[in-house]
């Protein structure tokens, strides 16, 4: 599913990431933790494409994202990978169900079904009686949860998410990686979180914990 070889990322001269190598099967829940500014979120964003690497590569179903480009790269990204970001990103002058259905306009879905898909998505998320308010009156759980069914709406291979319940209590952590654990399990997804959080590590098949640019696998 996702094979990593010799990545490393540099930032204003500081060796971020250092030489990695990894292989996540598909189905899988991967767990990556370490201190922050470790570089968690900077591991992610090069799963995404979001980012180049100083080196390296990353294959996902057998294609190598980095020489992907332009359309061809945000269509790949579009059809097998979901992100959820630490900060939700939902734009604010949209309804939550359309902020859910915009990921699904690039795919060649009809508007009806990519509505119907937001639908129940965000009725499984306990969201069916927010989908025609702003994002700005929920609260951080809850645009959380808009933000994991706008990941999802393209029924995606590949699931990133990066501290989804770092903003949340105990309780709503609890329900949101309960949900995170429904998703994958549903429909097979490989999953690969950035956590702080032990109880959501204790549920991955692999923990790997970044330290000094190295990744260790920790479980």
């Amino acid at each position: 599913m996702i094979k990593i070889h010799n990545l490393s990322k540099s930032y204003a001269k500081k060796k971020i990431l250092k030489n990695i190598h990894l292989s996540v099967a598909k189905g899988s829940l991967v767990a990556i933790m370490g201190k922050s500014g470790a570089g968690k979120s900077t591991f992610l964003h090069l799963l995404a494409a979001l980012d180049q690497p100083d080196q390296g590569e990353i294959h996902i179903h057998e294609q190598s994202i980095f020489q992907m480009k332009g359309n061809q790269l945000a269509d790949f990204r579009n059809q097998h990978i979901g992100i959820v970001f630490q900060f939700h990103h939902l734009l604010s002058e949209f309804t939550v169900l359309e902020n859910v259905c915009i990921p699904g306009s690039r795919k060649k879905y009809t508007a009806k079904t990519i509505k119907t898909r937001a639908q129940n998505l965000l009725t499984d998320l306990g969201l069916s009686k927010k989908m025609h308010e702003k994002p700005s009156i929920l609260s951080g759980g809850e645009q959380q949860r808009v933000a994991i069914a706008r990941a999802l709406i393209n029924e995606p291979s590949i699931l990133l998410a990066d501290e989804p319940s770092g903003s949340l209590d105990e309780e709503n952590a609890h329900i949101l990686h309960q949900l995170l654990m429904t998703f994958k399990k549903k429909n097979n997804q490989t999953s690969i979180i950035a956590t702080h959080n032990p109880q959501l590590a204790k549920q991955a098949d692999q923990v790997y914990t970044i330290k000094n640019g190295h990744i260790i696998q920790t479980f």
